[in-house]
């Protein structure tokens, strides 16, 4: 792995069902979950999370992925911003099959989860990093 030795893991365990947030890491181990896993996530979910590594970057590890599957992920999706809502895409994810890590450029992620009127699944359960 090409992660550096004094990197931390951050965890913020978010109760299920919870949908968005802010997460300042710390030295502390977080993990992400969509709405209601491992249970199915509900329709018409919208779900924002920033997460902030102060004087870091954050490394997003998805471990689970079970989103409504689309080539375009046009339905439901996960999508990963570089910093803000208004940042650049790092990932646009559906589907089942999980990317690698992804990485900020700065020290904020920003995560937006979103599903239509039909058709779910489990979600994804992530966990995030930041090193220094």
């Amino acid at each position: 792995s090409d992660m550096q030795p004094d990197a931390f893991i951050f965890v913020f365990l978010y109760m299920t069902g919870a949908c968005g947030g802010t997460v300042t890491t710390e030295e502390t181990p977080s993990f992400l979950f969509s709405p209601g896993w491992p249970m199915n996530y509900r329709n018409f979910a919208d779900c924002v999370w920033l997460i902030r590594a102060p004087g870091s970057t954050v490394e997003f590890n998805v471990l689970a992925l079970d989103i409504e599957s689309h080539s375009s992920c046009n339905y439901d999706k996960l999508i990963i911003r570089d910093d803000t809502s208004l940042s650049p895409v790092l990932a646009s994810l559906c589907g089942r099959e999980p990317p690698g890590p992804i990485r900020s450029s700065g020290e904020a992620m920003f995560i937006h989860f979103m599903s239509d009127a039909s058709v779910t699944g489990a979600g994804f359960n992530e966990t995030g990093f930041f090193s220094r």
